[in-house]
């Protein structure tokens, strides 16, 4: 009797040697396919990686990296987050329970529509809040690409070029007042092809009301695309957040979320004292959390008391997931900054489940594009670099890093550098400035890349270890032909680091 192997929406036929998804065949190679079954015939029980390598390759010596692209294929061809979980130095656990207890809720939707979210403008007298109506945005956009059924596009410019008008399927733009504390927001949703209004509404409140407005806007959205194919019960549990308790608490957070996006030293230190002060007046409002742990990462990237900073993010991080573990946001966070202290496999993991819940979110794809490739997912990493690119066409400039780290990697020398030369002055990190002066000895130019490398020193780098470690460079073929680039650079490399 052929044993069959059915879990999440996927069935396994080892005797066929067959993986099928909703009835249709996966295509997936002999050995992750040998892998997984072995796993599934192994479920609740933590493999190691000794004894999946012998039971896949037996009689033959392979590294982890055949290892590590197996898994990494599985869990593109299963596509059901936290079924294969990966346990920090004990092995890998097929956990079909935990898998269910996390799952979103069966959805029947019949395609994924394209959505454009474009600015909200700052309207009224007295209404000079910047800094609101970008961050109020912003966090639209966050909950939106919450939903699965949905591709959400943000643009930060209100005309839409036609050709890419005739991409998108709908439009959401809107108004902001703020005063005094108070609040003024109108949203509407355009159907992009005909012009028709879809759904509009207004609401009227306290600013520290303001992420339930978000939660309602986003549930109205969703609502109005209901006869578009995108159902009405799509996790809602899952997308709903926590207000703030206190309106201060949540008026800190947005101004701190306006000086992250700075993205430069003078502003990481006043977002890190607004994400403080918000966590201070309400510890359990879990996006301040996560806006504290980015703004100890930005300071840690402009060589600011690196491994103390490195270490508060961390902790931060691991705050804002507790708080929210089904924030896709939270756990790309989380997968930075294990990988900035050099915790692989658990980054690995934290930033997987991260795009199993926001698989186009663009800031999730950003982040994850730069770490694929230190994981052994170089193919991973710029496909997720371009779709990212593809749906947030004016992408903030923190992409860059993580653009420019999946280049590097790949061997687009001049296409990393590009990345770099994005950003001004006073915005590059020191991993900005030693990667360039990578790059610029890597294609032939030694002149360029001494100033890439004198400016680097003036930040603070310090050694070889120093900058391969904060950038998770551990695999050993990496790190030794990046040690290769930084000698040729004329960077100082200490005793032992050669």
């Amino acid at each position: 009797m052929t044993d069959l192997f059915t879990f999440a929406d996927v069935t396994l036929d080892p005797e066929r040697g067959r993986l099928m998804r909703r009835g249709m065949d996966v295509e997936i190679g002999a050995k992750p396919l040998a892998m997984l079954t072995y796993l599934v015939r192994n479920e609740g029980r933590v493999v190691s990686k000794d004894e999946l390598m012998q039971a896949v390759w037996p009689g033959v010596i392979v590294t982890e990296d055949s290892l590590t692209q197996a898994i990494s294929q599985i869990r593109k061809a299963i596509g059901a987050d936290g079924l294969i979980r990966t346990l920090f130095r004990r092995g890998y656990l097929f956990d079909n329970k935990q898998s269910a207890a996390n799952a979103m809720p069966e959805k029947a939707f019949v395609r994924t529509l394209p959505l454009a979210v474009a600015p909200f403008r700052l309207i009224g007298p007295g209404s000079d809040a910047a800094w609101f109506a970008e961050a109020f945005s912003t966090e639209v956009a966050s909950r939106l690409a919450r939903y699965h059924d949905l591709e959400v596009t943000w643009l930060p410019e209100k005309a839409v070029p036609s050709p890419l008008r005739a991409t998108l399927g709908f439009d959401l733009n809107g108004m902001v007042q703020s005063v005094d504390g108070m609040m003024k927001v109108t949203a509407v949703l355009t159907e992009m092809s005909s012009g028709r209004i879809v759904w509009s509404a207004s609401w009227d409140g306290a600013i520290a009301n303001a992420l339930e407005i978000q939660s309602e806007i986003a549930e109205g959205i969703v609502n109005a695309l209901a006869g578009h194919g995108v159902l009405l019960n799509v996790a809602a549990e899952h997308l709903h957040r926590r207000a703030a308790a206190d309106r201060d608490a949540f008026e800190l957070y947005l101004r701190g979320r306006y000086h992250t996006n700075r993205f430069n030293r003078e502003d990481a230190e006043k977002a890190l004292h607004c994400f403080q002060r918000a966590t201070e007046i309400d510890p359990l409002f879990s996006r301040a959390w996560l806006g504290l742990a980015w703004s100890h990462d930005e300071l840690a990237s402009f060589g600011v008391d690196m491994t103390e900073n490195d270490a508060a993010a961390l902790n931060s991080a691991r705050r804002a997931v507790e708080l929210d573990p089904f924030d896709a946001e939270a756990l790309v966070a989380l997968g930075e900054m294990l990988g900035n202290m050099g915790q692989m496999e658990a980054a690995e993991a934290a930033l997987d489940r991260a795009l199993g819940l926001g698989p186009s979110n663009a800031d999730v794809l950003a982040m994850f594009s730069g770490w694929a490739p230190v994981f052994g997912r170089i193919e991973e990493g710029i496909a997720a670099a371009e779709k990212a690119r593809r749906l947030n066409p004016s992408w903030p400039i923190w992409y860059d890093s993580s653009f420019r780290r999946a280049s590097f990697h790949a061997g687009r020398y001049e296409e990393a550098l590009s990345f770099v030369l994005r950003r001004q002055p006073n915005t590059r990190s020191m991993d900005d400035l030693v990667t360039a002066a990578c790059c610029a000895v890597a294609v032939g130019r030694p002149e360029e890349a001494a100033g890439w490398r004198d400016q680097a020193m003036l930040i603070g780098y310090k050694s070889a270890s120093q900058y391969l470690d904060h950038a998770g460079v551990k695999r050993p073929e990496q790190r030794a032909h990046i040690l290769d680039l930084l000698k040729s650079a004329r960077f100082p490399v200490l005793p032992g680091e050669a």
